[in-house]
C-alpha cells in the first residue's frame, strides 16, 4: 500500500529544557512496486488580473550570541540498483521581460569596530561534483545563455573574478587540471579559445 503513517507521528512538537518546539513533517513509505509518498510545497497562483504569485520561503533560526541554524537539502542514497535522486533548481520561463534569476551566495562578516568576531572569514561557496569508481568523475559545467532569434542581443557572459582587498593582496584565480594516475594516461587539457566570427 501507500504506507500511510499515523498523523500523530507525521506532525509532532516538543518543548523541553529550554529548546524551542520542533515540527516534523514526514510521509509514508511505499511497499512492493509502489513509490514512497511525496511532500509538495506550492504557493498560490494569481489570475491574469493579479500581481505576482505567492512565494515559498525557507528560513533557519537566528541566534543573538552563537550560530544560526543550518538548512540542508539532500537526496537519499540509491539502493543496490539505480541512481540517487536529483536536485533541480531552476526559474520559470518568462513570456515578457526577464526570467527569474538564481542567486547562491554567503553573507558578509559584520560587527562593530574593534570587535574580535569581525576578524572572522566570510563564508565560502563550494561547488564540486562526485567521484567515480569504475566510471568517470562527475562534471562541473558553467554555461551562459544563448540568444535564439535573429534580433537577439549578445549571448550571456561567464565571469570569474577574485575578491579585492582595501589593505592587502587581492585573491588569486587558479585554473589547473589534475595530475594523471600512476598507471598511465595524460593529465587533463586546458583549452582557452574564442568562437568563430561570421562578420
Amino acid at each position: 500500500g501507500t504506507g500511510v503513517t499515523d498523523p500523530a507521528d507525521a506532525v509532532a512538537t516538543a518543548n523541553s529544557g529550554g529548546t524551542g518546539g520542533s515540527i516534523y513533517v514526514t510521509v509514508g513509505q511505499g511497499t512492493g512496486a509502489h513509490r514512497g509518498g511525496e511532500i509538495v510545497l506550492s504557493s498560490g497562483s494569481v489570475d491574469e488580473l493579479g500581481t505576482t504569485g505567492g512565494r515559498v520561503q525557507i528560513w533557519s533560526g537566528s541566534s543573538t550570541e552563537n550560530n544560526g541554524g543550518s538548512i540542508a537539502i539532500q537526496t537519499a542514497d540509491s539502493g543496490a540498483k539505480g541512481m540517487s535522486g536529483m536536485i533541480v533548481m531552476s526559474s520559470g520561463v518568462s513570456k515578457s521581460g526577464n526570467s527569474g534569476g538564481i542567486y547562491i551566495g554567503s553573507s558578509d562578516v559584520s560587527g562593530a569596530a574593534g570587535e574580535a568576531n569581525k576578524a572572522g572569514r566570510a563564508g565560502s561557496v563550494y561547488i564540486s561534483s562526485g567521484d567515480g569508481e569504475r566510471g568517470s568523475g562527475g562534471e562541473v559545467v558553467l554555461s551562459a545563455g544563448s540568444t535564439s532569434t535573429t534580433v537577439g542581443l549578445t549571448g550571456g557572459r561567464v565571469a570569474v573574478m577574485s575578491g579585492k582587498s582595501t589593505l592587502t593582496s587581492s585573491g588569486a584565480v587558479t585554473i589547473s587540471s589534475a595530475a594523471a594516475g600512476t598507471t598511465g594516461g595524460d593529465s587533463g587539457l586546458l583549452v582557452l579559445s574564442s568562437g568563430t566570427s561570421n562578420l
